[in-house]
């Protein structure tokens, strides 16, 4: 049985830029031609501030707002060295972007409490956690369940910090709100237009309606929302060969969006284990299991050495926009080929010890600024 303790860090996009609690303030980027909300603090999530809304719409609420450009790099490498401080709880850590992180407690020792009874030894592990995190200035929610992904929801939307029961992640989740599985927009909206609100009442529905309805991002959150979600997603890997994360999809899949939102699970999968090593990919490759026994496959070389999944899964979705399956998936694998140690440190294109890459390495770095 896998135990997981996620730290959720609400905060912390704005916290490791200086900002606290009280202060109004949003992180912007550059999306779809304007100035868009990334992140907001406490005080404009109360007037209406949003993650997608524009900087101008923003503002418009709350004319006082304060704004910090995104940092992507920096926000990746300081996520990285906070991960690093779950290595004294447990060896098998991960950072799961934007603000998370993850340690695989089932092994983790904590005194005599783990002798005498688990559910306490979870408890100290959470409260060891706690003190660290905040001792560092970060806001937090814990959880701890069987698997990664449950662990997280709870933490990011349960009223506190919550320890479940081992088998009991559907009581869990069921209070949740529905907005907690990460559904497409689409989805979400017809399930809240036939009256579901909450985790609970979506997984009272049969799995047939769900197939018969619904894509393979709903078939996916439903099997989540009743228990079965994915489990083990931080395996043991050596940084000496390839990494591979691979996982079958529940029905074969042609639509982009769908695969997409499954690749999206595996590349944040593969990025916990790569900052775990110390480790960065400057290529990766996806297979697609197909119907019939095919095989379909797509290289993209990442023009820099990365391990941040929505740089990656950004560069695959431009990709895949010109994609043709000769058949429906039915498994996703990713591959990292030659995964190399790294600092966190991007060299500038114009760097003089670039001269000799070779020109496919740096068209695909100016493709990718």
């Amino acid at each position: 049985m896998f135990r997981y303790l996620v730290a959720h860090l609400p905060g912390f996009r704005l916290e490791r830029c200086g900002w606290s609690a009280e202060d109004a303030v949003v992180l912007a980027d550059d999306d779809r031609s304007a100035l868009r909300v990334c992140a907001a603090s406490p005080p404009a999530s109360r007037v209406g501030v949003r993650p997608g809304m524009t900087v101008a719409e923003a503002r418009a609420l709350l004319p006082a707002l304060q704004v910090e450009r995104l940092d992507a790099p920096g926000e990746q490498l300081d996520l990285e060295a906070l991960t690093e401080q779950l290595v004294r709880l447990s060896p098998t850590v991960g950072a799961l972007p934007p603000d998370a992180v993850v340690a695989e407690i089932s092994r983790a020792g904590a005194g005599a409490a783990r002798l005498l009874d688990p559910r306490l030894a979870e408890l100290e592990l959470m409260a060891r956690l706690r003190r660290q995190l905040e001792g560092l200035g970060h806001r937090c929610q814990l959880a701890v369940a069987d698997d990664p992904t449950t662990a997280l929801t709870c933490a990011t939307w349960a009223a506190g910090d919550l320890l479940v029961p081992p088998g009991e992640a559907p009581a869990a989740l069921a209070p949740l709100p529905l907005e907690a599985l990460g559904l497409p927009e689409a989805e979400l909206s017809l399930l809240q237009a036939l009256g579901l609100q909450t985790v609970g009442d979506f997984a009272a529905l049969p799995g047939g309606a769900i197939a018969g309805r619904l894509g393979p991002a709903g078939v996916a959150a439903h099997a989540l929302a009743r228990g079965a979600g994915p489990r083990g997603a931080l395996q043991a890997w050596g940084a000496a060969g390839p990494l591979v994360v691979s996982r079958d999809l529940p029905d074969p899949v042609v639509e982009v969006d769908a695969l997409l939102f499954v690749l999206n699970g595996l590349l944040r999968e593969a990025a916990s284990l790569l900052a775990a090593e110390g480790q960065a990919a400057s290529e990766l490759v996806v297979d697609f299991g197909l119907s019939g026994g095919l095989q379909q496959q797509l290289r993209l070389r990442l023009g820099r050495p990365s391990r941040d999944p929505s740089h990656m899964l950004r560069l695959l979705r431009q990709r895949m926009d010109r994609l043709s399956l000769r058949a429906p998936a039915e498994r996703l694998q990713v591959e990292l080929p030659d995964p190399q140690p790294f600092s966190g440190r991007q060299r500038d294109l114009l760097d003089p010890h670039r001269g000799g890459e070779a020109v496919g390495d740096v068209v695909a770095a100016l493709l990718d600024a």
